[in-house]
């Protein structure tokens, strides 16, 4: 392999800031209204549960401390947080969205 084909490797203190920084980016204005676009977008995938009618979801962290668990995803209608289904979107770190940013997306963004 030459330095062109290899990936890239980052230390854990380089991904564990960057992961704070995103956290962080997410509760700025910007922030959150990026991620309004993408709850409306349908990124974050769909609820499987028949009664939520296909309700977009959102990332949650199950905890705010890196390392712990990985990203899940968050049900607005029926409260739900399970796995997400991207197994690219299960390598996340869930620190990278927090316990409480369903809560603050929809404090400032009426989602339902």
């Amino acid at each position: 392999m030459d330095q062109y084909t290899q990936k890239p490797h980052f230390s854990k203190d380089a991904i564990q800031a960057y992961v704070l920084l995103h956290a962080k980016f997410l509760l700025s204005f910007d922030g959150l209204l990026l991620m309004k676009y993408k709850f409306r977008q349908k990124v974050f995938g769909l609820c499987t549960q028949p009664q939520c009618q296909n309700q977009a979801l959102i990332p949650v962290g199950v905890s705010g401390n890196f390392g712990v668990k990985g990203v899940h995803v968050y049900c607005p209608r029926c409260n739900a947080v399970t796995k997400p289904t991207n197994k690219h979107d299960r390598k996340v770190d869930g620190s990278a969205f927090g316990p409480s940013f369903p809560i603050d997306l929809e404090d400032q963004h009426r989602l339902k």
